[in-house]
């Protein structure tokens, strides 16, 4: 339900956290909330507290993570957001052992400082390179700033676009993407 979506979201706001989680959404679900489009491309977001009649801007500083099983994302949200697909390979991968860093949050939590060194030099050396100004691929609209510093650097480094993935799960552009293609190789 969007309207329960987005009132737990101005809950969360409200108590000033720095990060909305939504864990363990419907397995297949498909989500969209225009709602939460603004919240995620504007700098604020009017709120209104349960108890009063007034509305109180709040910026949005907030990063928002959601879990979920095979989810999809229609409309707007889909180029609002960057995704992170995990696969175990396995049946039951909470009984997985064996990993490299045993105790990963502790691990980040004692590197953190090193990890934040390592993501910014990335950048600095992507920007000294030229790589934000320089030939590229379209800039991502409404995501300008982010396009040229976080998108073009991690392109520099040789990893997948960010954007084309986004292009690739949206499933209303492939749908009328498909579409049109059919009706070309058609009509002409």
């Amino acid at each position: 339900d969007p309207d329960k979506e987005w009132r737990d979201i101005e809950g969360q706001l409200l108590s000033g956290t720095r990060f909305l989680v939504f864990d363990n959404q419907e397995d297949d679900a498909q989500f969209n909330n225009p709602n939460v489009e603004k919240f995620l491309t504007g700098s604020s977001t009017p709120i209104r507290p349960f108890s009063s009649n007034q509305s109180e801007e709040v910026p949005n500083t907030q990063t928002l993570f959601m879990s979920a099983n095979n989810v999809t994302f229609r409309g707007g949200i889909a180029r609002r957001i960057i995704p992170c697909r995990l696969d175990a390979k396995m049946q039951n991968p909470h009984l997985r052992t064996g990993f490299k860093i045993k105790d990963l949050l502790g691990h980040v939590k004692r590197h953190r400082q090193q990890i934040a060194v390592d993501c910014l030099t990335i950048m600095r050396a992507a920007h000294l390179a030229g790589v934000a100004e320089g030939e590229g691929p379209a800039p991502l609209g409404s995501f300008e700033p982010w396009d040229r510093v976080v998108r073009r650097a991690m392109l520099w480094l040789g990893l997948p676009d960010p954007v084309q993935v986004d292009l690739d799960r949206n499933v209303e552009a492939s749908s009328l993407g498909t579409f049109l293609e059919s009706w070309k190789e058609v009509f002409g």
